[in-house]
């Protein structure tokens, strides 16, 4: 006598309605706008001024440069200057305070009296 087995059963797919689906959206979507209006608008807006010579007390009298502005900038000694003075504030004080971080985590993660208040601190 043979044996017979019973076809394994097949997945049945739920159908999930379109809020379900569109709730990881709808969530994230106040913190993307803010994030645009925010950050995104004026980065793009100053991209997009700094192709104009652009008086602030005159914005109507302001004229297309292209990117004569970047070579005047290039080839001002105290832009490089300023951006010396910048990546090496940026060489000390990043791992400054990353290796003060970390010996303070370090510390912390130690037994001591009041260790639950410092951590709290």
């Amino acid at each position: 006598m043979t044996a017979t087995t019973a076809p394994p059963p097949t997945a049945v797919t739920i159908p999930t309605p379109w809020s379900v689906r569109m709730m990881p959206y709808m969530l994230l979507a106040p913190a993307v706008l803010v994030t645009l209006f925010i950050v995104f608008f004026p980065m793009v807006q100053a991209v997009y001024t700094s192709f104009y010579d652009l008086i602030l007390w005159k914005p109507n009298a302001s004229r297309f440069v292209g990117f004569g502005n970047y070579v005047k900038l290039f080839a001002d000694p105290v832009f490089w200057t300023a951006l010396g003075n910048t990546a090496i504030w940026i060489g000390l004080t990043v791992p400054l305070q990353m290796g003060l971080g970390l010996l303070t985590a370090l510390l912390l993660n130690r037994e001591f009296p009041w260790r639950g208040l410092a951590r709290a601190w």
